[in-house]
């Protein structure tokens, strides 16, 4: 027998079970014991990379289940979760990341993993949310004085064998924005550091689980470098990973990778044994759905739902003028344009000289009168999922690109809209200004694309041109339209509330000369002098000085996207690092 077998779960149960105790397992979605292990045994259930809540009730429901079974079957149950838990997604966008930060724990999750998109909300306030978890988040990797409370490593005992628990994720600075990049060590000499610091308190290790967040073939390597190693080899029976969106189940070297997609719509069920020749390994993948939803994961989950749904009435900006998205295919939008506008301002950080959009993302067909635009309004207008690759492109790059996107007669759907600050004459298509500068046909500029444009959507023959010889970059190192779109807003409407000019993250005042303009304004909110405002402050705060937008809905946005370490109320301190 080999030492990784990917034979179907299911087999005989043997052991100490009894025939009642098989009939109970018989009954379950989960399989049975593996036949020939010896004493106990480890199960592992795993999923990555979630950005929805739809699916942690049913993993919830998994592990309780596998837990009730544990005794007699024998063996010990941990769940996982291997990176890309707090976004992208809307949600976060709203609340900066604490209904995701909820989800790990209704889910039952044991064990999380950072994974890349975590950063995205800055290493300060990703700190800030860490804390909220009351799981073990391991941090084996990463150096950064904002991760340096997590622990390294955990250990497990099954029956005597000792299996080390470690977190591992991708350092490359070419996914990260440069203010936000993590500080990630090698992954073999971190996973060796962790084993070292075990074993000098007395844990002699004889496994390791490594829950990885990387590119496959990056897992692969380390599958390869786990073989060869002096003391690991033979004892990294699976690596449990993340980061692409694929499901992935493949046997490398001494150990089985496996990644189960993205949204927990399948959960990977991993069991470890010892026989007298040694550790052996199986796993299935199991359909989420085949679990109920129900207890308090699914109740909470229906409720933030709910809430989803009011927060969709909530205005989120104001129009200045009538705007249309009717005309999208076939002339320059307005409206595309206006929103265009705040997708660049949120990727300012990322040197973003351009946004371009095809009118087939713009789905609206709208006319808008000049006042409230609200978040349904977003995403009706812009339905997909808009990952936008952010790439550099020459100034003659782009001009043949929107020429060629408009050339046709007739409807248009790649027709490319460009945002506000960016002007092209509406009969030749040629472009005059970006950045509100006269355009350099040999300039090089950096260009916010919807990947799936480059990946030939349209047929826009020369970003499928610039895409053969550049590449595409993948969907992970993507920022999503909606949420960064959302988020702009929220910023602007705080500001607008506290007579404070718009966002601007290229000539922004300085969080102390903020915090002197805030003063005054917040001292007013505050009504009952608390040192912090509540909901109901803010709601009563924005009726007052803000009366056209005088929304408990938008009330409520605001509050979540400013209360940042989710204790129910926001200080100055916290509004400052918000707007600012």
């Amino acid at each position: 027998e080999r030492s990784i077998s990917r034979h179907a779960m299911g087999c005989c149960a043997s052991g100490a079970s009894t025939a009642s105790e098989l009939q109970v397992a018989g009954n379950s979605n989960l399989p049975q014991r593996p036949a020939g292990a010896v004493g106990q045994f480890l199960r592992l259930l795993s999923v990555n990379d979630v950005y929805t809540l739809e699916n942690y009730a049913r993993f919830a429901t998994a592990v309780t289940e596998a837990k009730r079974l544990s005794k007699a079957m024998q063996c010990v149950v941990t769940s996982h979760m291997c990176g890309d838990f707090m976004g992208p997604c809307l949600h976060t966008s709203l609340d900066g990341g604490v209904t995701m930060m909820e989800a790990l724990n209704y889910a039952k999750l044991d064990y999380v993993s950072l994974g890349n998109h975590e950063f995205d909300l800055g290493k300060a306030q990703l700190e800030a949310r860490l804390s909220s978890y009351k799981g073990k988040l391991l941090n084996t990797n990463g150096m950064d004085d904002q991760l340096k409370t997590l622990p390294k490593y955990d250990v497990v005992d099954v029956g005597g064998k000792k299996v080390l628990m470690v977190g591992l994720c991708i350092g490359d600075p070419s996914i990260y924005s440069a203010n936000s990049c993590p500080d990630m060590k090698d992954f073999v000499h971190s996973t060796m550091a962790a084993w070292e610091d075990a074993c000098s308190k007395g844990q002699h290790i004889d496994i390791v689980v490594p829950m990885t967040h990387q590119l496959i073939e990056d897992d692969r390597l380390l599958a390869e470098q786990f073989e060869m190693h002096e003391t690991m080899s033979g004892k990294a029976p699976v690596i449990l990973g993340g980061h692409e969106h694929t499901i992935f189940e493949e046997e490398v070297a001494d150990s089985l990778i496996v990644k189960t997609g993205q949204d927990a719509t399948k959960i990977a069920c991993v069991d470890i044994w010892w026989t007298s020749k040694g550790v052996k390994c199986r796993h299935v993948l199991i359909d989420t759905d085949k679990f109920t939803s129900n207890g308090p994961a699914a109740a909470w989950a229906d409720g933030k739902k709910k809430f989803m749904q009011t927060a969709m009435e909530a205005p989120i900006m104001a129009l200045p003028s009538k705007m249309s998205t009717k005309q999208v295919r076939f002339e320059q939008s307005d409206l595309a344009a206006f929103l265009l506008e705040k997708l660049k301002r949120g990727l300012q950080q990322h040197g973003v000289d351009l946004v371009l959009q095809n009118a087939g993302g713009v789905r609206g067909q709208t006319d808008y009168e000049p006042g409230h635009f609200t978040l349904g309004d977003l995403y009706k207008e812009l339905a997909f999922k808009q990952a936008m690759a952010v790439v550099e492109m020459t100034g003659s790059q782009i001009a043949e690109a929107v020429k060629f996107s408009r050339a046709t007669s007739g409807e248009k759907p790649g027709f490319l809209h460009l945002d506000v600050h960016a002007e092209a004459d509406t009969a030749t298509h040629e472009i005059k200004t970006i950045n509100q500068k006269p355009f350099d046909v040999s300039k090089t500029y950096k260009v916010a694309v919807q990947r799936v444009l480059l990946m030939g959507m349209n047929d826009i023959k020369p970003l499928q041109d610039f895409a053969k010889e550049k590449g595409v970059p993948d969907e992970e190192q993507c920022f999503f339209a909606k949420d960064i779109i959302v988020s702009v807003c929220m910023k602007d409407m705080w500001r607008q509330l506290l007579s404070l000019p718009p966002w601007d993250p290229r000539g922004d005042m300085k969080p102390e000369e903020l915090r002197e303009a805030m003063k005054k304004a917040f001292q007013k909110m505050d009504k009952d002098n608390s040192g912090y405002v509540d909901l109901k402050e803010i709601e009563a705060f924005l009726k007052a000085n803000l009366p056209q937008f005088g929304s408990g809905a938008l009330a409520m946005q605001l509050f979540k996207m400013a209360d940042k370490d989710g204790s129910g109320r926001v200080e100055l301190a916290e509004l400052v690092n918000f707007v600012h």
